[in-house]
């Protein structure tokens, strides 16, 4: 059934109203619902600080008070920042997985195949002088559909090791592979990705120099020309990709190896199915000139991975870089936001990421930049977006 304008505005200040205020009681002029509906319709029509908010909403009352009911006006500037400050980030961003719970159903239902965990400081939120270090988000991002799930906010990158479980017991893992840099190569976070009936796509790097000491031997050894007659190693996999783009070649291959018992630290990783390498080299189109042979080694629990699947897997974890955080600092310009007050910084974030997930599924054929000038010209291109995404 089709959905009028004022359901689909209340669909979304429904789902925010059931965030606790954490203000107190007295003189409250704006429910929080209404502010924060302000701010997530407002990141879809160009904003990028409550100042802009604050202007937008007051450009655009006739259009807004119809379904929010602010007896006292629309809210200003220093209003939101004041309420986004004392806000619960996770409260927040719990509200709006509920809200947007049918948009990410393929997703908890497990037809979506890969999650991409990673971080990103928000660097416009220190300040040296104070010494406020800047607010630091660990992100989940499906990467076939390159929708922003949930997030964990964190003191420093140092510290993503103890949010990246905190992030997963969030999440519905099942048939799902979840790859994650070095910093998530840890036995707990495979265990209990494993533990949730997903799989492990993890790089290995010198923070575990015993693994990675035991894979590159592991290799070596499987790789060596001649082998005495007791000690065969099993087949090495590999397939090959070549790309063109932006003035150079790259070439890609990957190498897989089941576990074997010359693999020593095979029984410390749950649910260990194999290591991987993948090898690449770019060359530059109008020079010839070959770059160094970059190589990257992996631990996964996917019984059936194939060389063809990690060099997929592996370059789609950085697409969390390109389409997400990439986009957020461009489209966005959230590492030019300087605000720096309590919790305002990642509860703006989340309403970016909402609004980037709407606006992808906005039927305007145009690119991200363009359809949020679009939906701040013409605010009825908001519903169009929400209606294709709920």
């Amino acid at each position: 059934m089709k959905l009028t304008k004022e359901e689909l505005l209340e669909s979304l200040r429904a789902g925010l109203a059931r965030i606790p205020d954490p203000r107190r009681h007295r003189g409250i002029r704006h429910a929080l619902a209404d502010i924060l509906t302000v701010v997530v319709l407002g990141s879809m029509c160009n904003c990028d600080s409550v100042e802009e908010t604050g202007d937008w909403s007051d450009d655009n009352s006739e259009w807004l008070l119809p379904f929010i009911k602010c007896p006292h006006g629309l809210p200003s500037a220093d209003t939101i920042l004041r309420v986004l400050a004392v806000m619960c980030p996770k409260a927040f961003d719990e509200a709006l997985a509920d809200w947007v719970s049918k948009f990410r159903q393929s997703v908890q239902q497990g037809q979506q195949r890969q999650i991409a965990i990673d971080g990103k400081t928000l660097r416009g939120s220190g300040d040296r002088a104070d010494a406020k270090r800047p607010a630091h988000l660990l992100s989940a991002f499906v990467t076939e559909t390159g929708l922003a799930l949930m997030q964990e906010v964190i003191d420093a990158k140092e510290n993503e090791i103890i949010a990246i479980p905190e992030l997963l017991e969030r999440l519905n893992l099942k048939e799902t592979t979840v790859s994650i840099d070095a910093m998530g190569c840890q036995r707990a976070i495979a265990a209990q990705i494993v533990k949730k009936g997903g799989d492990y796509l993890l790089a290995v790097k010198e923070n575990q120099p015993t693994l990675y000491a035991d894979g590159i031997a592991y290799f070596d050894w499987a790789l060596a020309e001649k082998h005495p007659f007791d000690d065969v190693p099993p087949p090495v996999r590999s397939a090959s990709s070549t790309d063109a783009g932006h003035g150079r070649i790259e070439e890609r291959t990957a190498h897989i190896l089941p576990t074997h018992k010359y693999l020593s630290t095979r029984r410390d990783w749950k649910g260990l199915a194999g290591i991987g390498i993948v090898e690449s080299q770019r060359t530059d189109k109008l020079s010839g000139k070959t770059g160094g042979l970059e190589r990257r080694y992996f631990i996964f629990s996917d019984k059936a991975m194939t060389p063809e699947l990690l060099l997929r897997q592996s370059r789609a974890h950085w697409a969390i870089e390109n389409g997400l955080h990439w986009t957020l600092d461009v489209v966005f310009r959230e590492d030019d936001s300087q605000v720096r007050t309590k919790n305002a910084a990642a509860n703006l974030s989340l309403a970016r990421k909402t609004a980037l997930n709407l606006l992808r599924a906005s039927p305007l054929r145009m690119s991200l930049r363009r359809k949020r000038s679009a939906c701040a010209r013409r605010p009825e291109r908001v519903l169009e977006a929400i209606a294709a995404s709920i």
